[in-house]
Formats: structure tokens, C-alpha cells, sequence
């Protein structure tokens, strides 16, 4: 609330929120003037970690992840990962394989995050290698947070500047 005030030249008590179609949170409109009409944020989190992306310049997605022992993560490559995504994550050493697989899923999620469509999109139609959702190409960045932790931020439009802050 109080990042998001500061960009609106708001008090965070003032600021109230919907939801998307796909859940996404949203800023109600009323509160933003023409300045900010173009605001678009998302935020994850995981274990003791947040990670919150603010555009002015379209809709944009987030992801982050702590990685863990994930005890099905080979059955969840084959159901939702790409062809590509899985041909790749195969050849990789099995000492490499946990850490590419947060990275490779925080990619989808922040994808399907900046496109409002939300983890009910076939997550196979993804290409997180390539930034593109049927085809259609987003700016996508890996967000390094650690060993403990992978992020990745997806936007429909490439930001002309990227700043990252630690809280």
C-alpha cells in the first residue's frame, strides 16, 4: 500500500482494490487520476520474501519462489512444461535440475500474471525460454534474489528503465 500510494500521491488507507477475472489484483479506477491511469502492479510472495513490480507503462506480471525439495517436480516437467522447456530441463546435470525448474515455472507464472490470464491457461503454451504466450512476445527478466530464491517479471511492453530496490 504505501509504495503504490507514493505513486499515486495518495495516502494507502485511500487506496482500495478489485480483482481481475483471473484474480489478479487491480487498483479501482476512481483512485487513479490521468497520470496514473496507466498503473499496473503485481506482487508474490514466498517463504519470508516479496517481490512487487509497478509499471507505468502496461500490464505486468511476478513471480517469485523459495526453492525446496519438490518430491513430483519430474511428473510436473511432463505435464507442464513446453516440448521445448522440457527437452532443455533433460539435458541439464540432475544437480541443476531444482533450481531450473523454480526458475522456468516463476517465468511462466509471471507471464501468465502480465497477461491476465491467470494459472488456468495451459501452463504447455507458455514458452518461458522465449518470453511468449501464444505467440505473443513479452519483455521477460529473471529477478536474482538469492540462492534460496528465483523471481522472474514479465511485461507486455519493454520498460525504457528497470529498477530493482531491497526492503
Amino acid at each position: 500500500r504505501k509504495i503504490l500510494a507514493t505513486y499515486l500521491k495518495r495516502t494507502p488507507s485511500e487506496l482500495e482494490f478489485g480483482y481481475g477475472e483471473a484474480g489478479k489484483p487491480t487498483l479501482k479506477a476512481h483512485l487513479q487520476d490521468s497520470e496514473s491511469a496507466n498503473l499496473s502492479f503485481n506482487l508474490s510472495h514466498s517463504g519470508q520474501l516479496a517481490l512487487l513490480a509497478v509499471t507505468g507503462t502496461g500490464a505486468i506480471g511476478v513471480d517469485v519462489e523459495q526453492i525446496r525439495e519438490l518430491p513430483a517436480v519430474d511428473r510436473i516437467v511432463q505435464r507442464y512444461f513446453s516440448t521445448k522447456e522440457r527437452k532443455e530441463w533433460l539435458m541439464l546435470d540432475a544437480s541443476d535440475r531444482l533450481t531450473e525448474f523454480y526458475r522456468v515455472w516463476t517465468r511462466k507464472e509471471a507471464l501468465l500474471k502480465a497477461s491476465s490470464r491467470g494459472l488456468s491457461w495451459p501452463l504447455t503454451r507458455v514458452d518461458s525460454l522465449q518470453g511468449v504466450i501464444d505467440q505473443t512476445l513479452f519483455w521477460l527478466k529473471d529477478v536474482a534474489l538469492g540462492s534460496n530464491f528465483t523471481g522472474a517479471v514479465a511485461c507486455k511492453t519493454t520498460p525504457t528503465e528497470v529498477q530493482f530496490w531491497s526492503f
